[in-house]
């Protein structure tokens, strides 16, 4: 090999050589804008996160608020079934006394309906024996 010919490939090492270099500059260049924006995507993703977090916490807040409140719902109909079994159990017996009082009425009137009926029958034949008697002394007279 020639000293021309060494020299031709030592220009050309050093032209690829520095070509080598001008791509290393802008690898590094790119590099750095990717790691840029892979900082920035993982503070939006972070912020993005706390925000979905904080939604989901104020929803789930919200969830146990709203079953909170249907528990007691169902705690407040379970008592207002409980007061009207109650209501109509007390109204029941009412009825039931009322009943029995109004037979217990019924049967005295009757008793007395028919001790006046007896005593109307006596009072009656009575007086029937009486006037068959006065008639009867009458005409004898």
């Amino acid at each position: 090999m020639g000293e021309v010919q060494l020299r031709g490939q030592l220009e050309g090492l050093k032209l690829t050589k520095s070509q080598l270099l001008v791509r290393t500059a802008e690898l590094k260049r790119q590099i750095a804008e990717i790691e840029i924006l892979e900082g920035e995507a993982m503070r939006e993703l972070e912020q993005e996160t706390k925000l979905l977090e904080g939604e989901h916490k104020a929803q789930m807040s919200q969830l146990q608020r709203d079953q909170d409140h249907i528990g007691q719902m169902k705690e407040q109909q379970q008592h207002a079934l409980q007061l009207a079994m109650r209501e109509r159990e007390k109204a029941r017996v009412v009825e039931q006394r009322i009943i029995e009082l109004e037979r217990e009425k019924l049967l005295a009137l009757e008793e007395q309906h028919h001790q006046l009926t007896a005593r109307i029958l006596r009072a009656s034949t009575s007086s029937a024996t009486s006037d068959h008697s006065s008639n009867s002394n009458s005409n004898n007279s």
